[in-house]
């Protein structure tokens, strides 16, 4: 089935004798002014012979596909063309045409409840008593890719209470920003409001009407919204299923996990620049990999409850209703951010080894924190000085040197680099041959005067095959380029 609209209501709507729908799908109530809709899901067939077809055709009204209310309002129109007795009441509907998908009930008309009304789609409308307004409805209309199964949900404010659209996969339902004091009592025609989608083991999404859409007021319209979500790399619900990193079921290492905003900052050391301040911690006492880690934070993002712990006052926020906790810089490092709106720094705690260079930080003031790289380094040695058993060796920094300040040069573990040149110093190795230990070098020490560091390599396949005739078929070569450049981040 599809969503019914101006192409195929005609074939899809038939008016209903009463609520119970056993002849139609849809029951204009002139005695309440409702209008409701029997679809698919309760009334899997319909009795059509009053309308020329069978006595248990299928139900075309699917509640997932729903109606356009430009079907709703076409439809009325058809209806009371042919229907004398419908004709004697008010209205339902009206089109106001100053909108894309813009529409009114009238004369004090309006769906028969709130499942009626979410059975529209690409529509928002005005609920209206006269010239009085009862209700408003906006009607996102989703442009981006989300699994049919995933639910996404809305905020009437940033970091107000979620709520679950009904209508699973891609934005197709229409909320109410307006309502007067019969309908709730609310205005937030000029809030920003959030979309979100966070399905665990996807990329999540979160879109606003304000800043992403450009919507500064609300109304009874349909707008569109680029809303995505797309496979995560590293949290897979099959390698790190949701049971297992996040609830009452946890185990090991997420056993060990909390987010907690501290008293006080917290410095934080070990970085190639400078010492960084952080008042968010992600507690990692089972040493947890930077993978479980993002596994983690996707677990506590789409949580419909508490997700943090501390400090002294605690701070409770609510993991679905708040941002996520980290994002990609462009090099597809993991950066860790607030989610909290606060901006202050997170750090995560208990990472070893590689993971240390795939994150980068940002710290309370914003300054960014990475680990560094060390690079091996060889110097190999002079015939004379192998052979001299009182050589020794002792590195400087160039800046500097031959003054009284001259400063020695570290490895990588801060010792300095300096010995005798035998086997009995720890940097010597190769019968005496080298002097070897690791670095952190920037990037400027790296290229030094060469800007750019790239390596091409071109493949071309000569085709030997002939005709037949001595002619070599020149069609099948083929050939192909590879090229990449290597460079450290730049400094932020």
């Amino acid at each position: 089935m599809a969503t019914i609209d101006l192409s195929n209501y005609s074939t899809s709507l038939y008016q209903a004798s009463s609520s119970s729908f056993l002849d139609g799908n849809v029951f204009f109530d002139t005695v309440a002014g409702t209008v409701d809709f029997g679809d698919a899901t309760t009334y899997a067939t319909l009795d059509l012979t009053g309308h020329g077809g069978g006595a248990t055709d299928a139900n075309p009204l699917i509640n997932l596909d729903g109606l356009k209310f430009e079907g709703l309002y076409a439809f009325e129109n058809q209806e009371r063309r042919v229907d004398e007795t419908l004709r004697a009441y008010d209205r339902f509907t009206a089109g106001t045409f100053k909108f894309g998908g813009a529409y009114d009930f009238v004369n004090g008309r309006k769906p028969a409840n709130d499942t009626a009304r979410k059975l529209f789609r690409g529509s928002g409308w005005r609920e209206l008593t006269g010239s009085t307004v009862n209700r408003k409805y906006f009607g996102p209309k989703g442009l981006g890719a989300i699994d049919a199964a995933s639910v996404p949900s809305y905020q009437s404010a940033q970091y107000g209470t979620s709520t679950d659209f009904t209508k699973l996969g891609n934005l197709d339902e229409a909320i109410q920003v307006f309502g007067d004091a019969a309908n709730g009592n609310f205005d937030n025609t000029l809030s920003s409001h959030y979309f979100s989608i966070r399905t665990y083991g996807k990329n999540y999404g979160r879109i606003d009407t304000l800043g992403t859409l450009g919507i500064t007021e609300l109304g009874g319209y349909s707008s569109g919204a680029a809303l995505n979500e797309s496979d995560h790399l590293t949290t897979v619900p099959a390698t790190y299923p949701l049971v297992d990193v996040y609830g009452g079921a946890q185990v090991a290492p997420w056993t060990g996990m909390t987010l907690e905003k501290l008293d006080a900052a917290q410095t934080e050391t070990g970085f190639a620049g400078a010492d960084g301040n952080f008042t968010w911690t992600l507690n990692n006492t089972g040493a947890g990999t930077l993978d479980e880690c993002v596994a983690y934070l996707d677990a506590i993002a789409q949580a419909d409850a508490v997700v943090t712990v501390g400090p002294t006052v605690p701070v409770a926020l609510n993991g679905k209703d708040y941002d996520t906790w980290y994002e990609y810089t462009a090099t597809g490092k993991i950066r860790p951010i607030t989610g909290g709106g606060d901006g202050l720094g997170v750090f995560i705690e208990g990472l070893t080894g590689t993971d240390k260079l795939r994150v980068e930080f940002k710290d309370n003031i914003g300054t960014v924190c990475v680990y560094p790289v060390y690079t091996p380094v060889s110097i190999e040695l002079g015939q004379n000085a192998i052979d001299d058993a009182l050589a020794w060796f002792h590195l400087f920094e160039a800046t500097g040197y031959n003054t009284a300040g001259a400063t020695e040069y570290q490895d990588a573990t801060n010792t300095v680099v300096k010995g005798v040149a035998t086997n009995a110093s720890p940097f010597i190795s190769g019968a005496n041959t080298f002097i070897d230990f690791e670095h952190d070098f920037t990037r400027a020490e790296l290229l030094g005067p060469c800007t750019e560091a790239a390596f091409s390599e071109n493949l071309y396949v000569y085709a030997k095959a002939t005709t037949g005739w001595s002619y070599r078929i020149a069609k099948l070569d083929a050939s192909d380029v590879r090229a990449f450049a290597l460079a450290e981040q730049e400094e932020e």
